[in-house]
């Protein structure tokens, strides 16, 4: 099949331009601007682009201080095949590029694009525009009708959502390994609950509750594609909850991970405090047993755990609890 650098109607992959090779899952173009966040409405807050879609730069468009040119396309990093790329570049704690040069390659060798996972950056990736129309949905949740998001963005944009400082990170090279997970799940709930802090999302997996905090962004977009964020399996995006903006307290984190044709919950209920001012770089060089010996607990010590079922299962939790939730009923932003 011949390849394009026209903007496709539909679905479609963007290619490496030297070997043709897949770069990403399908995608389409985005059905509304709320689906991407404009600079600088977030701030490791959230993620530069929207699952399952792209956008391309605006001329002259600066994306995290530098050129978007000439890598304008961008996309979610789940949405990337993650077998195909190679990264360089590495910064503190991820991957950054001060130049806007590429720092993502294929494994033919060729440049690709420009990925950002940097700890103080907003987390994207943004590729050259070199498209193969087509590709299967393999999510099997089928199109989207714009005019269906657009009413939901509506509906819901006018909605506060509880905002808690959140960091995101993105890892490398996951394995199922890392996390002990519980493959039997019997009954899985998921709620929009409105507090005061705003509107926020629970899960209960066999009786188990856990929050599942989200930056409001996130959060509109999950709530108006009735899609929570779930990646793949070479891929996992972990959501921290922070105590303070000023301090690095990490009272827990969570992660939606695909495991083939099933989605894993996992959860690390307590973390620990580091004392402020301690050289970060001396840290990571520790081992996670050191670093917690000169720190102090948070809340309950409690080992990784996890919940592994299928994504249909999922896909109906969250379809209920949006449909279970009045935005009439939910407080205002603003």
């Amino acid at each position: 099949m011949g390849t394009t650098r026209d903007e496709p109607s539909g679905r479609a992959v963007l290619v490496c331009p030297a070997c043709e090779a897949s770069l990403t899952a399908p995608l389409r173009t985005v059905p509304d601007p709320r689906l991407f966040a404009p600079p600088p409405a977030i701030r490791r807050q959230g993620i530069q682009a929207t699952q399952g879609f792209w956008r391309r730069a605006e001329p002259g468009e600066l994306s995290q201080g530098v050129p978007t040119d000439p890598f304008p396309v961008s996309i979610h990093p789940h949405d990337l095949v993650v077998p195909q790329v190679e990264t360089s570049g590495g910064g503190c704690c991820g991957v950054y590029s001060e130049d806007g040069s590429a720092n993502l390659h294929c494994r033919c060798g060729a440049p690709v694009g420009v990925l950002v996972d940097e700890c103080v950056f907003n987390v994207e990736v943004r590729l050259g525009a070199f498209w193969r129309v087509g590709g299967d949905d393999e999510v099997g949740v089928g199109e989207l009708a714009d005019d269906r998001v657009r009413r939901s963005l509506d509906r819901w944009s006018g909605v506060r959502f509880a905002g808690p400082p959140i960091s995101i990170d993105t890892s490398w090279g996951w394995t199922a390994i890392e996390v002990p997970t519980r493959r039997e799940v019997e009954h899985l709930e998921l709620h929009l609950t409105a507090g005061d802090e705003g509107v926020a999302v629970h899960a209960v997996v066999d009786g188990h509750a856990i929050a599942l905090p989200l930056a409001p962004l996130d959060l509109l977009r999950a709530i108006a594609l009735e899609r929570l964020p779930v990646g793949n399996e070479g891929l996992a995006l972990r959501y921290d909850l922070l105590l303070s903006l000023r301090e690095n307290r990490v009272i827990s984190s969570w992660g939606l991970l695909r495991r083939g044709k099933d989605v894993e919950l996992v959860e690390s209920p307590a973390s620990t405090t580091y004392p402020t001012g301690f050289d970060i770089y001396e840290l990571s060089r520790m081992s996670l047993a050191e670093a917690r010996a000169i720190g102090v607990v948070m809340g309950r010590e409690s080992e990784p755990r996890g919940w592994r079922f299928s994504e249909a299962a999922l896909l109906r939790a969250w379809s209920a609890a949006i449909a279970a939730c009045e935005p009439e009923r939910l407080p205002a932003s603003g």
